[in-house]
């Protein structure tokens, strides 16, 4: 069984695998940029997310290389790890930080990335798309 989602520039299969007697085996996840993202009027170029009293923004996206991601409001004391991951799940950059920081995606490929803020037992994600 093989389903397919599209959304703008980017195309996502995932398939399926059953044995004999219709249990699932396996599960395959493709995801493809088809074309470069295009800025719509009133398209949100940043995200923000806000846990409360700390607030998060990361943007540009999509990005053409540096993410800024600002970190406002009662910082956890322990500080922050900060994880990138491209789309195949391999960390390609990790770092321990207390306030805000930039991220520089320039000498990597394009397509979708993921930053994984880790702050005490709290986790965020954000999908950035390089392109």
């Amino acid at each position: 069984m093989i389903c397919h989602f599209s959304v703008a520039g980017l195309s996502q299969t995932l398939s399926y695998a059953y044995d004999a007697c219709g249990n699932r085996i396996g599960r395959a996840v493709t995801v493809q940029m088809t074309s470069a993202p295009q800025k719509v009027a009133g398209q949100i170029d940043e995200y923000m997310d806000e846990r409360g009293s700390l607030k998060m923004r990361v943007w540009p996206n999509p990005t053409q290389g540096d993410v800024h991601v600002e970190l406002v409001g009662d910082l956890p004391a322990e500080g922050m790890t900060v994880q990138v991951y491209s789309v195949s799940g391999q960390m390609i950059e990790q770092r321990e930080v207390a306030s805000n920081l930039d991220i520089d995606l320039g000498g990597r490929p394009d397509g979708l990335y993921i930053i994984r803020i880790l702050h005490g037992s709290r986790e965020e994600t954000w999908k950035i798309i390089k392109n």
